[in-house]
């Protein structure tokens, strides 16, 4: 007989030692109940820069308006050390998934009741502060454990702020949710939630109420750069591309612009849709700065080289080619340049501005489609006088609001670096931070003169003309990055107004920096958020710009709008209730970065 099974057996008929005997018959105890999974370890384990998505559906609709309609997911930048989530800025609508989401030191200890508060600043509502608890219910699946939230918020200032003039007073609010948390993958997977409560009313009027009920289920994390990335890129492109083929689409404008969003890096130029539209673009009579900017545009996008901007982004190309026009088509344009340049503010004296039609008025926005309707006739080989260059730096270096919004350091990461970090071998990420210190300057839509007139304006719409906003700001970027780009190609020793365009795009950069946001339109909320979105992409792509400090803007921005996209390929609402024609140009000319850039340095 074996004498190594002999005692095998022996010590299997053997009393077992005390110790083990209590640690098996303790782990049995905790099998038979369901008490809850110890939380203190519960942290968001997220791969780096990453979006984590989220499907909405409303669990109930709501009374009144709690603000814009974000789409359902954060960044990881937005994930606090303490592992709490933080929207910049907020509003009402953004506590219940902002208190759901958190997985701080305190909420994973909830389940001892211990007592949860935060403290917000919202953009209609003031500073705010929420008391309550989160409670753990059960944990009868292995790595899930279900809690419950309840809070009270309350107004601790009076509402206001920098971005908005409509101002309400809180009333009384309260938060509940159930949630689903992953206690192995450190996630969220689902919570359903209701956010209800009051506004003070003025005299004479009752309290609006707001009941905003909603459930999050976890859909996916995104990465910046991967192939799965691109391609729903690409796909949302074509659905959305197929959309504005079949649309029906009125006006000289939004014609123009459809042609150009669906040239852009598309090799198919004798498809029907594109035709119909270019025979429509030529015979229309265009007179006004935005048509006929974008109207040159279009033209300019139907000869121009579908994958030039990539080959630019890339390092394969150093700058656009030229454009060589058909003799008609040159004929139209320089037809169209002429009325553009006679479009130019007959108040601006040395300065070149514009508005929609020639007279004393100007705006920012007119001015920027003017700069890149200039640029795109410049490409295609007509005459721009050098005055209108030279005029719109100095338009856009004075016209940054005189705002105290401090000074700050800029780090700008083009293209360029990135492919000569690439051709090394080296990661492509850019760690260094450290750059030249600027004051934070933003652009308004129109700086109002300092007239009797213009005080009188500054009262009656102080937000309009006297406050920076996000796409007036990149309004104001992209008319200095191509005045300076064509006043450095023609005149390279122009150092006096070269440095000063470098300085005022370097402080609107700041300042889009400082009020980061691709959730809403900063300084408007929602209105005309698309164009935002559309406006950040030119500011970037024409000056090369990778990375605006540690952010990625083109992957923010793209997840914003592949989420906000319906499965028939129109872009739903940020604001109103139907899809536009020329939100959908704004989504896909964003996705498909095509404009190309004229400096990469």
């Amino acid at each position: 007989m074996n004498p190594g099974l002999c005692l095998s057996a022996l010590l299997l008929l053997l009393p077992q030692a005390p110790h083990r005997q209590q640690a098996q018959d303790k782990a049995a105890r905790q099998d038979k109940t369901d008490s809850p999974e110890p939380t203190a370890n519960l942290v968001w384990k997220l791969p780096g820069y990453s979006y984590v998505q989220y499907r909405r559906t409303p669990a109930g609709w709501r009374r009144g308006s709690l603000g814009t309609r974000v789409t359902a997911g954060f960044y990881s930048p937005a994930l606090s050390k303490n592992r709490e989530v933080r929207f910049s800025r907020s509003d009402l609508a953004d506590l219940l998934p902002m208190l759901a989401l958190s997985l701080s030191g305190r909420v994973a200890q909830a389940g001892t009741g211990q007592d949860v508060s935060r403290k917000f600043d919202c953009i209609r509502a003031g500073r705010i502060w929420a008391r309550g608890k989160i409670q753990t219910l059960s944990s009868n699946v292995p790595r899930r454990v279900r809690q419950s939230g309840s809070f009270r918020i309350q107004s601790l200032e009076k509402p206001g702020g920098r971005f908005e003039s409509r101002r309400r007073r809180l009333q009384r609010a309260k938060i509940e949710f159930t949630r689903e948390v992953d206690t192995l993958s450190g996630r969220v997977l689902s919570f359903t939630g209701s956010t209800q409560g009051s506004f003070r009313a003025r005299k004479g009027e009752k309290p609006q109420e707001f009941d905003h009920r909603e459930t999050w289920t976890f859909a996916r994390i995104h990465r910046p750069d991967t192939p799965a990335f691109r391609k729903l890129v690409n796909d949302a492109i074509e659905r959305g591309q197929k959309w504005l083929s079949q649309a029906t689409i009125t006006g000289t404008g939004p014609k123009a612009l459809a042609l150009l969003t669906l040239c852009k890096n598309n090799p198919y130029r004798d498809q029907a849709a594109i035709q119909r539209l270019l025979e429509d673009v030529r015979s229309s009579d265009v007179k006004r700065t935005y048509e006929l900017a974008v109207s040159i545009q279009a033209i300019e996008s139907f000869y121009e080289s579908p994958q030039e901007s990539a080959r630019i982004r890339a390092g394969e190309q150093r700058k656009p080619s030229p454009i060589r026009l058909s003799a008609e088509d040159r004929k139209l344009m320089d037809a169209w340049l002429k009325r553009l340049l006679a479009n130019r503010s007959t108040s601006g004296g040395n300065r070149w501005r514009f508005h929609y039609r020639r007279g004393g008025n100007f705006d920012n926005s007119n001015t920027q489609f003017a700069a890149l309707g200039l640029q795109a006739a410049e490409r295609c080989g007509l005459k721009v006088p050098m005055d209108a260059w030279m005029g719109l730096a100095r338009h856009f270096s004075m016209e940054r609001l005189d705002v105290n919004e401090g000074w700050a350091r800029i780090r700008l990461t083009t293209y360029g670096e990135l492919a000569h970090l690439k051709k090394q071998g080296k990661p492509s990420r850019v760690t260094s931070t450290s750059g030249p210190e600027v004051k934070i300057r933003g652009f308004s839509y129109r700086k109002p003169e300092g007239t009797t007139a213009g005080k009188r304006a500054i009262k009656r719409n102080q937000t309009t003309l006297t406050q920076a906003y996000g796409s007036m700001t990149c309004a104001g970027v992209t008319g200095l990055t191509i005045a300076g780009a064509s006043i450095r190609r023609r005149k390279p020793r122009a150092g006096a107004i070269l440095g000063k365009i470098e300085k005022a795009r370097l402080g609107g950069f700041a300042w889009l920096l400082e009020n980061y946001e691709v959730r809403r339109n900063p300084g408007r909320t929602t209105r005309w958020y698309y164009y935002y979105l559309y406006s950040l992409e030119r500011t970037c792509e024409l000056g090369g710009v990778a990375r605006i400090q540690d952010r990625h803007w083109y992957f923010d921005g793209a997840m914003q709008i592949l989420t906000l996209q319906a499965s028939g390929g129109a872009f739903r609402p940020v604001a109103g209730t139907r899809a536009s024609v020329t939100d959908a140009c704004f989504a896909i000319l964003f996705l498909k970065r095509a404009v190309a850039p004229v400096s990469t340095r």
